[in-house]
């Protein structure tokens, strides 16, 4: 099993990547081998919207994403992890997503399943957008959407290591995510 983690948080060290991070190691735990990709670290450029794509279902942008295709193609398990930001996900995040408008014109079969995890500042964020755009591109990419972690109240960059009931359901779930069948 393959599972592979994308951080979409500008914040390396934020509650994200740490919630992300503990994903991976519930499904080191489980068996899974693992990569971790910061879009932060990446070269990730915006689509241009100019439909090359349509015809073979490649992008012409040659970038990191490049690696991220073959990896959301052929991923058994894709955690994506994002802070809330005016209800959505993060500019990382939705540019990578914008950007596999070309697996939307391929035909992925189910191969796998995904997550998200969404890190909101309010007490009670609003989680919808973000599920929605990533349920979109779970379909589009050919994976099963699972439950993830949608966590409020986490403000300051670190504040999950004062919750540790989180960190908990974070491994717990990477190591569910992997074991299921």
């Amino acid at each position: 099993m393959r599972a592979v983690g994308i951080l979409g948080s500008p914040r390396p060290e934020g509650n994200c990547a740490t919630l992300l991070r503990e994903v991976m190691k519930g499904a080191v735990e489980a068996g899974a081998e693992t990569a971790f990709y910061d879009l932060g670290d990446m070269e990730v450029r915006f689509c241009r919207g100019c439909d090359s794509c349509a015809l073979d279902g490649v992008c012409v942008i040659d970038d990191d994403m490049q690696t991220l295709y073959q990896e959301l193609s052929h991923a058994d398990l894709v955690v994506l992890a994002s802070p809330v930001y005016f209800s959505g996900l993060s500019a990382q995040m939705k540019v990578m997503v914008d950007r596999c408008q070309c697996l939307w014109h391929r035909y992925i079969p189910t191969h796998g399943r995904a997550a998200l995890i969404m890190v909101g500042g309010m007490k009670e964020p609003q989680f919808r957008n973000g599920l929605s755009v990533a349920r979109s591109l779970f379909a589009t990419v050919g994976l099963e959407p699972r439950d993830g972690l949608l966590v409020g109240g986490m403000n300051l960059p670190g504040e999950v290591a004062t919750r540790p009931e989180v960190l908990r359901a974070a491994r717990s779930l990477g190591e569910s995510l992997i074991s299921e069948d």
